[in-house]
């Protein structure tokens, strides 16, 4: 089940097990920007209800994307059940916004009952850019920051993999702590912990970090 304690962007995957593939590459891709992916194989846990978690991952969702492809459009089973749950949920949401994603995986026919909604195609050349601008906009609609998020941890990364003392701090500058997750802010100060140990205290960059950090815990 998702943490709805979190201010994170919680995303549903629905789809056929038989394109499991791609869609774990999608999972992963989603996961980098920061954003909460439920994935059956991953979020799961042995002797749990499949069907009950499943029903509240897609309830307490901001957004179902649901993975189209010619075999799962054909198939009699669950993929249909999760979709059917996925519309009962999207009639409750304010009109306009962007909540069922119809997201094809290969040219397909898109089911009526999906049509109503614009759908993407994930196999052409820019289909996940514009995947991407359906979730920012969203994350918009919703004041979720899930990209600051996202650029802030690679920036301290990169940085990080670099001593670059100076791009650190700047990184730092970035944060606004109301906006970020306690488990994002821990990162942030084991990044900066790390790479400031190996300067004096009395270091301007260090009393810089260690201001930031004061903030982001007080």
């Amino acid at each position: 089940m998702f943490d709805e304690t979190s201010n994170n962007l919680r995303i549903f995957l629905c789809h056929s097990s038989d394109d499991k593939p791609v869609v774990k590459e999608l999972h992963q891709r989603l996961i980098s920007l920061g954003i909460e992916v439920w994935l059956d194989d991953v979020n799961l846990l042995p002797g749990q209800d499949w069907e009950l978690e499943i029903t509240k991952a897609i309830q307490s969702s901001h957004i179902v994307i649901i993975c189209l492809s010619q075999n799962s459009v054909k198939k009699i089973g669950y993929v249909q059940a999760e979709i059917r749950r996925a519309l009962d949920i999207a009639d409750l949401q304010p009109e306009g916004s962007i909540f069922i994603v119809p997201l094809r995986l290969e040219t397909c026919e898109v089911p009526q009952r999906l049509r109503r909604w614009q759908w993407v195609d994930l196999h052409i050349s820019d289909g996940y850019e514009r995947l991407v601008a359906s979730i920012r906009t969203r994350a918009d609609e919703l004041k979720i920051p899930v990209f600051a998020i996202s650029k802030l941890l690679t920036s301290i990364r990169v940085a990080m993999e670099k001593l670059a003392y100076n791009d650190i701090v700047a990184a730092a500058t970035l944060v606004e702590p109301e906006t970020l997750p306690v488990e994002v802010l821990r990162e942030l100060a084991d990044a900066l912990s790390i790479g400031f140990n190996q300067l004096p205290s009395t270091s301007p960059i260090n009393l810089i970090a260690h201001s930031k950090l004061n903030e982001c815990f007080t």
